[in-house]
């Protein structure tokens, strides 16, 4: 029996035009439901994960004028994109 694992992709982007770098994956995705939560202390979807890292993120970026998005990738997984 042969099982193949489709290749990881990663992809980075900009946009200067309209001030906004992002990057992507063709992973598992990060479900609807997380993406409205992703960004609070605290909340993790691992186990030994600590739900610190992208709220310390979401706060540097808010704190330059900045937002940034969870969103669904053109390539199947999760893509986190930062507009300044």
């Amino acid at each position: 029996m042969k099982i193949l694992i489709p290749p990881k992709k990663i992809s980075i982007g900009i946009d200067s035009d309209i001030g906004c770098f992002w990057v992507e994956d063709n992973g598992p995705g990060v479900s609807l439901a997380a993406q409205k939560k992703i960004f609070e202390p605290f909340f993790s979807t691992r186990a030994e994960g600590t739900g610190l890292g992208l709220a310390i993120v979401h706060t540097i970026i808010s704190a330059h004028g900045g937002t940034i998005e969870c969103l669904s990738s053109p390539l199947g997984g999760a893509r986190f994109q930062v507009n300044l």
